[in-house]
């Protein structure tokens, strides 16, 4: 989760941001990550750090779990979409 925040020495969310933002598998998502998510990085990035961070302790202390299994979830399938099109794991780009 570390590297996630806006840390001048990392850099990381903003490079997977811009894959999503090249790789992903609707219109109006890659329109979402470019206008919206993109340029408010100081914003955005602790918002993701907090989400993960909310999510792992709600399965560690067993609080809201439901709760914060379907944001998780969502969390995830946004990731899935955003990252549809990404070749980095040696298989053809889809078509």
């Amino acid at each position: 989760m570390l590297w996630k925040l806006p840390l001048p020495a990392s850099d990381g969310l903003q490079y997977w941001i811009e894959q999503e933002s090249t790789n992903v598998a609707f219109e109006f998502h890659r329109r979402f990550l470019k206008d919206a998510v993109r340029p408010h990085m100081t914003i955005c990035g602790p918002i993701g750090f907090l989400a993960e961070l909310a999510f792992a302790g709600s399965m560690i202390f067993g609080v809201a779990l439901r709760f914060a299994g379907a944001l998780a979830v969502s969390y995830t399938v946004q990731l899935w979409l955003g990252l549809y099109g990404n070749a980095s794991d040696g298989r053809p780009m889809m078509s």
